[in-house]
């Protein structure tokens, strides 16, 4: 009787084949689930802007990063502008808003930041001075604002006051782009803000960082079940 060697290379070709089927749909369904974080994420950037921030203050100031970050997190970094106080021209509008708000207006402000300026649809609605985190206060102080009219704004110092601002006051509120305090959906890249930019860029090379591990992780499982 003539010998025959058993067939089993072709059933482990067979098992070899369906594990290789199974690698391409792992590496389907990762290329499918990979696309939509990164869409997500543009998705965010671009969001428009309820309120549009411009801070007065120092990047080694605490309460200058707490309201920096307070900003970022509850509005989006393509809603805010910093001002650092070692720049001239800023420097010298901050200067103005205090003098101008003490001896015009008599409202008894110190030459303390941070200062922030809320602008909402364009419009400057408020101004306050110091750390305020709350998005209830945030709120309050537009309003009250939007009740006395369009022309006038809210102070918050050490106090609460209602004023008509002049054009100085205006000028110096001014954003860099427009187009942001408007509520124009605008990449968060293109903000003015030193520190919102380089928290914005850490968070996407973070999230490219993960896509990038996602795909690697997925091609080494593929491989695996291929060869075994």
């Amino acid at each position: 009787m003539t010998w025959r060697e058993p067939v089993i290379r072709n059933s482990t070709r067979g098992l070899g084949m369906k594990k290789l089927g199974v690698a391409l749909i792992v590496i389907a369904l990762i290329g499918l689930l990979v696309p939509p974080v990164f869409v997500a994420r543009a998705s965010s950037q671009a969001a428009t802007c309820k309120y549009y921030f411009i801070i007065y203050g120092q990047d080694w100031c605490p309460h200058c990063q707490n309201m920096e970050r307070f900003v970022i997190e509850n509005y989006g970094a393509q809603c805010l502008e910093f001002r650092d106080l070692d720049v001239p021209r800023w420097n010298q509008n901050f200067t103005m808003v205090v003098d101008e708000l003490n001896n015009k207006y008599k409202v008894p402000t110190q030459a303390a930041f941070p200062l922030t300026g809320i602008l909402e649809k364009g419009k400057l609605r408020a101004i306050l001075q110091g750390e305020i985190t709350s998005k209830q206060v945030i709120e309050y102080l537009v309003k009250k604002a939007d009740k006395e009219g369009p022309e006038w704004i809210t102070v918050y110092t050490n106090g609460l006051y209602e004023i008509k601002p002049d054009d100085v006051i205006l000028h110096a509120f001014e954003p860099e782009h427009p187009g942001n305090s408007l509520g124009i959906p605008i990449s968060s890249q293109n903000s003015n803000s030193n520190g919102a930019g380089a928290v914005e860029k850490t968070r996407n090379n973070a999230y490219i960082a993960a896509g990038l591990a996602v795909i690697v992780a997925g091609i080494a499982v593929s491989v695996y079940l291929a060869r075994h």
